[in-house]
């Protein structure tokens, strides 16, 4: 685990400097990241986070009007088996000291409030502006995406740096 965790972290500054070449890049860090999702709870939460924004940052890449049922649902079920099977890691037997401890729960408000916006951020991509915005600002959806993407992957790469610092003796 000690040679994953800086890693993940320079595979997330490499993609970081290039985040506008080529946001499937983001793969290099989320592959790796799997790995280390069961080693603690503060691993299990960045990588939660961590596929949240990669992985929603890559729903542009399916761009056609009927595959808007398909993104929205291959993603979301992707989120609650991540979460559902991270947290029966957590029941284990191996776990339990880290349960009687006074950790942050698996899924914080910020993760929720983030599950919000980025649902909100979904529907207004796929239904409003289809419907009422099309013709005018044409790149404002990829916009959107990308900024909100780039602030929460950024708060995943300085989490990294933490993770990073604290595995390295």
């Amino acid at each position: 685990h000690a040679s994953i965790t800086p890693q993940v972290y320079s595979s997330l500054s490499a993609f970081m400097v290039s985040y506008h070449v080529h946001e499937k890049a983001i793969m290099t860090s989320i592959i790796p990241m799997t790995l280390l999702a069961t080693k603690s709870r503060d691993h299990a939460r960045l990588f939660i986070r961590l596929a949240t924004f990669g992985h929603f940052g890559l729903l542009p890449l399916l761009f056609q009007p009927r595959e808007a049922v398909f993104k929205g649902l291959s993603y979301g079920l992707f989120l609650l088996v991540s979460v559902t099977l991270l947290r029966s890691v957590e029941d284990t037997d191996a776990y339990a000291s880290k349960l009687q401890s006074k950790e942050a729960p698996l899924l914080t408000r910020y993760d929720y409030g983030t599950w919000m916006v980025l649902s909100i951020l979904f529907l207004f991509n796929e239904v409003v502006y289809p419907l009422l915005m099309k013709p005018r600002f044409e790149f404002l959806p990829l916009l959107l995406i990308s900024v909100t993407c780039a602030i929460g992957l950024t708060q995943c790469w300085i989490e990294s740096y933490r993770l990073m610092k604290e595995s390295v003796p």
